[in-house]
């Protein structure tokens, strides 16, 4: 492989460029000099004389692809030929690594089926979730990146998933996402554990991330639970015995919880975690953490994760064939010197969607579908139509509009609550005036 630099002029050539050979500067507005790009070639597997990878100078991302759409229209997308990504993010292509544990993997499928459960019953959809949702999950996104990129962290691939969901319209709910980038720093170690007194939540956490990759730890973490809640140790031992007590002490555990609550991310974790036991590994107790979600927003998720570690053990048939292939998805390989197989880069649609001929430009594989590349080898699918510029249209039409009707019925409201003021003052300055009195 070859590692270099290289203009955006150089890296088009001319027949590339329809013909026409373009000096392009690394600034649009300022031609006196051209950028100068990272790029990587690999002769086995480059298409067309294109570079395998390019890093766009100063991270500029934007830039690249606003000079590759205006001077080399015939060769877009051109990331679904190119790896282009910041060199920030990655600082070197990605090695061959040894895969992560199955009890990791686990974690993170049961983190995206809570995940898609969550949102589903946000929306008031009773429908079980799928396969396909799930592989467009944000956890099975940052599932993904760890798999290929462990020392990255997860904040990168969290704003990508999250551009990609706000860029197509999608109804993501910003807390559950926010709930979900928070869980991966705990469990993989990227976090800043809070200071607790003497420190009793934050060992709580990192006993937590303990217990995620040896099974064998899990009596440390329920220890430095019944730390943080100093009743818990009366209840607990409840969930042990028959099923059909279960439920009774996971009311009282949840009690003991609210009475001494230390707060609403380990006060999730807590109760996600006993929720866990009363049927391990079915998840089949989501519905009672739904109605607990208002006063712990985060513990459906954490119920997701302790379920996942003991996936198999109870668990349903298509949630067993769900997790089989959202394993598939997450290990499969990825090789540093394959050509993407993304439709578009999320960071070449932002720039793509501005164009008045979106549809000449990308070139979907599948009708009505986009596969769009977060970080090289991190892929989603999305839902996108010919008319995508249309139907966002009509959805602005609509939503100017009900802004409109608003708008006029409280300026109704406004003047009726202005005439009702002004009566009023004129029967209140009648009563003021002295009345007049006959003489005898």
């Amino acid at each position: 492989m070859i590692n270099t630099q290289r203009t955006i002029s150089d890296i088009f050539s001319p027949q590339v460029a329809g013909g026409t050979s373009f000096a392009v500067s690394g600034d649009l507005f300022n031609r006196s000099h051209e950028a100068s790009h990272g790029v990587i070639y690999s002769s086995e597997s480059d298409f067309d004389g294109l570079p395998l990878w390019i890093f766009p100078h100063g991270d500029n991302v934007e830039d690249f692809f606003a000079e590759v759409a205006t001077f080399y229209v015939d060769i877009l997308p051109i990331s679904a030929f190119c790896h282009i990504v910041e060199k920030s993010i990655i600082q070197d292509t990605p090695k061959k690594r040894p895969a992560i544990s199955n009890r990791k993997v686990n974690a993170c499928i049961g983190l995206s089926f809570a995940e898609v459960a969550l949102r589903l019953d946000r929306t008031g959809a009773s429908a079980l979730p799928t396969f396909a949702a799930c592989r467009k999950s944000l956890s099975f996104t940052l599932s993904r990146s760890y798999c290929l990129y462990p020392d990255i962290g997860f904040t990168a691939p969290y704003k990508k998933w999250n551009a990609a969901n706000k860029l197509l319209g999608t109804q993501y709910h910003p807390d559950i996402s926010e709930a979900i980038h928070r869980a991966f720093e705990i469990c993989f170690e990227k976090a800043a554990f809070p200071a607790r007194p003497k420190g009793r939540e934050a060992q709580a956490l990192k006993a937590l991330s303990g217990y995620i990759s040896d099974a064998d730890t899990e009596n440390v973490f329920v220890d430095l639970l019944k730390s943080v809640y100093k009743s818990l140790e009366l209840v607990t031992d409840k969930m042990a015995g028959s099923f059909d007590g279960r439920m009774a002490a996971f009311d009282q555990i949840v009690a003991v919880i609210s009475n001494s609550s230390e707060g609403k991310e380990i006060d999730g974790i807590a109760v996600g975690y006993f929720a866990s036991l009363i049927s391990p590994g079915s998840f089949a107790h989501l519905p009672v953490l739904f109605k607990l979600s208002k006063k712990y927003p985060t513990a459906v998720i954490w119920y997701g994760l302790f379920s996942g570690l003991n996936m198999g053990r109870s668990s349903s048939d298509s949630v067993l064939a769900i997790g089989r292939k959202l394993k598939r998805d997450l290990q499969e390989s990825f090789c540093v010197d394959s050509l993407p197989q993304a439709d578009v880069s999320i960071d070449e649609l932002e720039v793509l969607l501005r164009l008045p001929n979106l549809n000449h430009s990308l070139k979907p594989s599948i009708p009505k579908s986009l596969r769009i590349s977060l970080l090289p080898g991190v892929d989603i699918f999305a839902n996108f139509s010919e008319n995508h510029h249309a139907a966002q249209d009509d959805v602005n039409e609509k939503q100017l509009a009900e802004l409109q009707k608003r708008q006029f019925r409280a300026r109704e409201s406004l003047i009726m609550s202005l005439r009702a003021l002004d009566g009023a003052l004129e029967v209140s300055e009648s009563l003021s005036k002295p009345m007049n009195r006959r003489n005898p």
